[in-house]
């Protein structure tokens, strides 16, 4: 700072003791250390600025390469590290890699395969194996992210190559089939690999974020609850999320009436006679998550549905509070073809970038199937409830309409199915109409649904 005079304060001269260097300023603070007893008024002080300020310029010190350490510091550091740091760090230059050789990649080598049965249950009882084998696959998902034609397979622990065309060689794999690879509540198959490799494709802009992985309808009599299903499976790219999410819809045709007849009236096919071998009411479930189910009752004489505890009065829409699950139930009446029951369910399935992701590990888990429904629940996932259908549809949940997901060759398709075509036989003749309306059950209006449904 420079020197400054103040009009309310004639100031003393420089004391000699307190600076012996002439080219230092005096400060209007400073230049009364010397008197104490001074007394001033500092708020009538006016400070100018210096037009000769001291500038000081920051000491940056030059960064310090790594390669620049010691072979004994380099190689102390290296050894602090994780396994698969250490061998990542290893490769990451030509210099390093000179220096430190190949030892840290070929601690990994190994890579303790699981050809058949699921990967955790493979080692479950060997800690130390475990370990080496996450650090290995953890070192080659890192290095896959740099090998824009190679992805990561958590079964085999290996580098598999892929095409443009990203299923093109994975299927040939005998992993492709592994239990970690594939979906349960999927109908049909689709392996983790495609998926991985498609959204590899995906980020590297090969692939539109548009197009469907994998679609699947089907329009079939159901053993159990022998109603028509339409079933309808997609697998879609969210941009908006960056993530894979699986779409499912199941629906069911409940039919206006249900008469038995007898197998001579369809000697010819007695397929097309389910109602002469159908029971009065039957219970049936159907997975939305691992964590959760719809438990449905349906009476065919006197048309009563139950589906779990939901009232049904108006579409229900809810989320799963362990996994990235939304879910939807609507019953939508059809007049003189009866009623449809829509049982719909998204799932984000992640990033598709490692088969270890919370998410895929959420999908896989067969936890309904065993009737193990909440005893291997994970702790509350939160997330917005109602995204994963955003994402997929467009629209929010409570938004959602199931009758614009439904199109003219659906119906037909539905209607056509010979099933749909024997019980229209039956009521040839006659009027169209129901014997009576459909009732929905909740757990207080029956103690027998109570009985099945608990």
């Amino acid at each position: 700072m420079g020197n400054t005079k103040s009009p309310a304060v004639a100031l003393p001269e420089r004391d000699p003791k307190i600076s012996t260097d002439d080219k230092q300023s005096l400060s209007p603070v400073t230049s009364f250390i010397g008197d104490p007893a001074l007394e001033v008024n500092f708020g009538s002080l006016t400070l100018e600025s210096s037009r000769n300020p001291t500038e000081i310029v920051p000491q940056t010190p030059n960064p310090l390469s790594i390669c620049g350490l010691p072979d004994v510091v380099l190689i102390y550091v290296v050894d602090s590290l994780p396994p698969d740091s250490a061998a990542l760090l290893s490769i990451s230059c030509k210099l390093l890699w000179e220096r430190l050789g190949s030892r840290y990649v070929e601690a990994l080598k190994n890579p303790y395969r699981a050809p058949s049965f699921p990967v955790h249950t493979m080692y479950k009882y060997n800690l130390n194996i475990q370990l080496y084998r996450s650090y290995r696959y953890n070192f080659l998902r890192l290095l896959a992210r740099d090998l824009p034609k190679h992805i990561t397979c958590y079964p085999c622990n290996k580098l598999h190559k892929i095409g443009i065309a990203y299923s093109e060689t994975l299927l040939e794999k005998s992993c492709a089939f592994h239990i970690d690879n594939a979906l349960p509540l999927l109908d049909g198959y689709v392996s983790f690999h495609i998926l991985q490799a498609a959204m590899k494709r995906y980020h590297q802009r090969y692939i539109p974020h548009s197009i469907n992985l994998y679609s699947e309808t089907a329009t079939f009599l159901n053993p159990t609850s022998r109603l028509v299903e339409h079933s309808r499976e997609t697998i879609y790219i969210s941009r908006t999320t960056n993530s894979l999410i699986f779409g499912k819809q199941r629906i069911l045709l409940l039919p206006p009436n249900h008469d038995f007849c007898s197998s001579e009236d369809f000697s010819g096919d007695t397929s097309q006679a389910p109602d002469a071998w159908a029971p009065e009411w039957l219970t049936w479930d159907h997975p939305i998550c691992p964590h959760l189910k719809w438990n449905c009752y349906y009476d065919f004489r006197w048309r009563s549905l139950s589906v779990s505890d939901q009232s049904l009065s108006s579409p229900r829409f809810q989320s799963c509070d362990y996994c990235m699950t939304d879910y939807h139930v609507a019953v939508q009446d059809r007049q003189g073809e009866g009623d449809t029951l829509y049982l719909t369910c998204w799932q984000d399935l992640g990033s598709a970038e490692s088969a270890r992701d919370f998410n895929w590990q959420n999908a896989i888990a067969n936890v309904t199937s065993q009737d193990m429904q909440g005893i291997d629940k994970v702790s509350r996932y939160a997330y917005q409830h109602g995204s994963v259908c955003e994402a997929f549809e467009g629209v929010s949940g409570e938004e959602y309409k199931v009758d614009e997901t439904m199109r003219e060759q659906d119906w037909a398709e539905l209607n056509g199915h010979p099933v749909s075509r024997a019980r229209n036989v039956q009521r040839d003749g006659r009027k169209r109409e129901k014997t009576h309306p459909l009732k929905i059950l909740t757990f207080r209006d029956s103690m027998l649904v109570r009985s099945w449904l608990a």
